[in-house]
């Protein structure tokens, strides 16, 4: 009795949260960057500028901070502005050689948080190129491009879309989907760069099309990689890595709890395996026979490093066409990795070591995690010398086609920096 009367007064309870929440959100899309700038026609020193979502994080961040070194060389000045976040976040020693634009601007790499308030960041129509990581960055080049426009000094060149997913599904069918597709909607204004030919293909068969596209195949973190000479003298153990992020649902972190529940409950050696989630703080789950999730959240680079080394058998999954980092680093460390498939993507020819399921149920994941760890007892696993990431030192060869696109003198500016 005490038990249901909880669960009515929860019940009751979340209605009237849900009744607030409604009354005050206003109906508006939040997160959405507004425009902040101040548009000037003076001539200046050419300007490459990376727009982030915000200044952290690994894999795609990552990826974006490569893309941008790759070419920043070769304009005078260079500047990172950063849709969330405000000057008391920015850590100097995360960005060296980098200044706060609002408190030194002539400073040749500067850093803006667009939220900053009191500040305004001048953009040199003539003399600025930009490049977009993530639909909300595009949106804002987008919209400085219109108020570029209207000015009447409209942009005699294309920005950048570095493109690193199907960004429409992060949501559901709603306005946020629409809101993002509609960043795919500037061609002509569009140089295309996809994180692998996987997500390129997909979105061609979505029927989106740009006239101006490249394709790159991104490499392990070097940082990581350096750890790989250590995999032949170290001996794994009986660990489960798990890719978990509970507040991203194309992580499938449901699906991911599930799996193990079946796993814990149904595979016989289940209790000599430890199983340790990354990615995302999240309390310790329990999970049938004494065991239990464990989470360390987000690790730096060396301590992931440590637990792909010990680790023998993973689990990520990641519902979009990119492939997603975290499988491919297990893989590259020896770990049998069980992941699944979507749409064009199956990463199962890739390494004997990504197992990539086509029936994503609980049961049929489990089973794979058992087979998997079955083979590791039995000395059946061994590390695939096949790189599951399949990108090479030079990892954006089409650097100069892409700066010549936005009409900086390459082969000057390339003499220049040689003296």
């Amino acid at each position: 009795m005490m038990v249901i009367g909880y669960r009515r007064a929860q019940s009751r309870a979340k209605d009237i949260l849900k009744k607030l929440f409604m009354r005050f959100k206003g109906h508006r899309i939040r997160g959405v960057p507004s425009l902040n700038a101040r548009l000037s026609n003076e001539k200046a020193e050419s300007r490459i500028n990376l727009v982030l979502i915000y200044a952290g994080g690994f894999g795609g961040t990552d990826t974006a901070m490569r893309f941008f070194n790759t070419i920043r060389p070769y304009y005078k000045r260079s500047r990172i502005l950063v849709v969330q976040g405000e000057d008391s976040d920015f850590d100097p020693t995360m960005w060296p050689g980098f200044e706060l634009e609002s408190q030194n601007p002539d400073a040749p790499n500067t850093f803006v948080y667009l939220q900053q308030p009191g500040y305004r960041p001048t953009v040199y129509n003539e003399c600025d190129h930009f490049i977009a990581t993530h639909w909300t960055s595009a949106h804002y080049i987008i919209l400085l491009r219109e108020e570029q426009a209207r000015s009447g000094a409209p942009p005699k060149v294309p920005f950048v879309y570095l493109i690193q997913d199907f960004e429409p599904g992060f949501y559901a069918w709603s306005s946020r989907y629409l809101f993002a597709a509609a960043t795919y909607t500037k061609p002509e204004q569009t140089i295309a760069v996809f994180n692998t030919k996987l997500l390129k293909d997909y979105f061609e068969a979505q029927g989106y099309s740009f006239p101006a596209s490249y394709v790159f195949e991104p490499r392990l973190n070097p940082k990581l990689a350096a750890y790989q000479s250590r995999l032949p003298a170290h001996k794994k153990r009986r660990l489960i890595l798990v890719y978990g992020r509970p507040s991203t649902p194309r992580n499938a972190f449901e699906l991911v709890v599930e799996t193990l529940f079946v796993f814990a409950e149904t595979y016989k050696n289940a209790a000599q395996w430890d199983i340790l989630s990354l990615g995302e703080s999240h309390e310790t789950i329990p999970l049938p026979n004494g065991l239990s999730i464990k989470t360390e959240g987000k690790v730096t680079l060396d301590r992931y490093a440590q637990h792909l080394l010990d680790a023998s058998v993973g689990l990520g999954l990641m519902v979009s066409p990119h492939p997603s980092y975290p499988p491919l680093e297990m893989a590259e460390f020896g770990v049998r990795v069980i992941t699944n498939r979507f749409a064009n993507k199956n990463l199962s020819g890739r390494t004997k070591n990504i197992v990539s399921m086509a029936d994503a149920r609980p049961t049929a994941l489990a089973k794979a995690l058992a087979d998997a760890c079955d083979a590791f007892d039995a000395g059946a696993i061994e590390r695939d010398t096949r790189p599951a990431f399949l990108g090479t030192e030079d990892e954006f060869p089409f650097w100069k086609d892409v700066i010549g696109r936005m009409s900086v003198k390459t082969e000057q500016r390339v003499l220049e920096l040689a003296k």
